[in-house]
């Protein structure tokens, strides 16, 4: 389909002959996306490879860690007591991680955004073992929950970005 090859695993002298066999006519998008990956690549520098799977949790995982930390730090101090502005400090970081990761990582989103999600459960889980306010399974347990649906609340959001009108649609507008 025009518009799904990801050209940034190639190497320069593969582009450059996808370049002389691509049908512009027929693959518009993927013809602009590979003129856009060449011209990143003018100066004969191959591309980093992506990170691993393994690297993309660590990552994200820890920016999830600092916001965690930072709502523990809240709830020592006395400054966390309204669960309207817990929630809003465990959910608008953890939201703002999933979606930069499904932008950015398109290809290894489902299972990085997994892996994020439960390691971003146990942290909290641990962390309400510190406060000793609530059971660490139950925190564990919603908190997996909600992360899993903010995961797929982003990728939804990131693929609808994407989204073309159907080749059949004739509605042309007012």
């Amino acid at each position: 389909m025009d518009g799904d090859f990801d050209f940034s695993q190639l190497s320069r002298e593969q582009l450059e002959q996808e370049l002389s066999r691509l049908d512009k006519a027929k693959y518009p998008l993927n013809h602009q996306r590979l003129l856009l990956e060449l011209e990143t690549r003018t100066d004969g520098t191959e591309v980093k490879a992506p990170p691993s799977f393994v690297a993309l949790i660590a990552r994200y995982s820890f920016f999830l860690a600092v916001a965690y930390l930072s709502l523990l730090v809240l709830a020592i101090f006395g400054l966390a007591r309204s669960p309207v502005l817990l929630m809003a400090v465990a959910t608008v970081p953890t939201f703002l991680v999933f979606l930069h990761l499904a932008r950015h990582h398109q290809s290894d989103y489902s299972w990085a955004a997994v892996g994020i999600a439960a390691v971003g459960s146990m942290l909290s889980a641990g962390i309400s073992a510190i406060d000793l306010s609530s059971k660490p399974i139950t925190v564990l347990l919603a908190t997996a929950v909600l992360n899993c649906a903010m995961a797929s609340l982003a990728g939804t959001l990131n693929a609808m970005r994407h989204l073309e009108p159907p080749s059949n649609n004739r509605w042309r507008g007012p």
